[in-house]
């Protein structure tokens, strides 16, 4: 046997079929396409593995991460006093703090800011939730001075206690780790919780990455999501050991109330 000639060949066949292999690669439409027949055929595999999604499944498109960056201290006496009333000019940012004005007092400590009021005048009628949300919206935005948007992410009501929960934004998407709770007893506001990145200002990598389509993670990440999905959400979140940066994540949220988190870049299900 010619064992050049054979050689030569099998490298021509090996070209050709990578030159098949690229043009195919270049041709395929996406499978997990948000759209159509697609979307329709990723909900019956997801259904087939045991998975059940309610609604849409959401788009996917690039993202980059994000950093933060403690504000100027003027800021931090600003939110004082529009919350108290009081100057805190000469205050030491770099450790904890309470302020007091009659019956409102704010807390700095351990990274959170804590905000009660024994007497409140703040007024917030709880049996329209539409309203309720509009109100507390705007609340936040004339105390964090118009600096940020927020989402609701969660509401509560026993009896005279309604408990309301927010999430920061950023272009549209949540900053899940960085959460305001709201209580209200009958219809006056009595406590405000939260982180103090509530406060940080957000600064955007220039690079934005791929991300993996919710199909694919769902897919591979059926073991993990069991059951009924109400909610699909593509957010921000600080995984474990990096503070200074939060990474795009989906949230699946389970019927049952379960949240199940996915780094948005690898997949990788989040303990």
């Amino acid at each position: 046997m010619n064992w050049r000639k054979a050689k030569n060949i099998l490298l021509v066949v090996l070209l050709l079929l990578n030159v098949f292999l690229f043009i195919n690669v270049l041709s395929v439409k996406d499978p997990f396409d948000i759209t159509g027949k697609y979307q329709k055929d990723a909900k019956k595999a997801l259904q087939t593995a045991g998975v059940i999604v309610t609604g849409n499944i959401p788009s996917s498109s690039p993202v980059g991460r994000i950093s933060f960056s403690q504000p100027e201290e003027s800021f931090y006496t600003e939110f004082v006093q529009r919350l108290t009333g009081l100057e805190a000019e000469n205050a030491d940012w770099s450790s904890d703090n309470r302020f007091k004005n009659g019956g409102a007092v704010l807390s700095f400590s351990g990274g959170n800011f804590i905000y009660t009021l024994e007497t409140s005048e703040e007024l917030f009628p709880t049996d329209n939730a539409k309203k309720l949300d509009q109100n507390l919206k705007g609340w936040l935005k004339e105390k964090f001075s118009g600096k940020d948007a927020f989402v609701q992410d969660g509401l509560v009501q026993n009896g005279d206690t309604t408990t309301a929960e927010y999430v920061r934004k950023y272009k549209n998407l949540p900053l899940f780790g960085q959460r305001i709770t709201l209580t209200i007893i009958n219809n006056r506001l009595t406590k405000m919780g939260g982180s103090l990145k509530l406060l940080y200002d957000i600064k955007a990598s220039k690079a934005t990455d791929e991300i993996i389509s919710p199909n694919i993670v769902l897919l591979t990440g059926k073991d993990k999501v069991q059951g009924i999905i109400n909610s699909i959400d593509l957010g921000y979140l600080s995984l474990q050991g990096d503070d200074l940066y939060d990474t795009p994540v989906w949230r699946i949220t389970l019927a049952s109330g379960e949240k199940v988190w996915f780094n948005a870049y690898t997949g990788e299900f989040l303990e």
